[in-house]
């Protein structure tokens, strides 16, 4: 099997793994609301979001061939994301 394809397949297991996590809410998870301390379901989804736009975002940039910036301290980053979506 190509890397291609074993990437293709951990994306396509990553995306079922959180639709199931997502269909195993219970509507009161669903909308509550957590804190920077204690994320909610709804935080950490935005928070996978955010990460993997980033990563778009950081392929597209090794595409073009420019270089990502590094992520110097990744609990500031996840602070940043929290309070930005929340």
């Amino acid at each position: 099997m190509s890397i291609k394809q074993q990437i293709l397949d951990l994306l396509d297991f990553a995306q079922r793994e959180e639709q199931a996590l997502i269909d195993s809410l219970t509507e009161e998870e669903r909308t509550l609301a957590g804190s920077l301390e204690h994320w909610s379901a709804k935080d950490m989804l935005t928070h996978l979001y955010a990460w993997k736009v980033r990563f778009i975002k950081n392929l597209e940039q090794l595409r073009s061939g420019s270089i990502p910036l590094p992520v110097n301290d990744i609990d500031q980053e996840n602070a940043a994301i929290y309070q930005t979506h929340h």
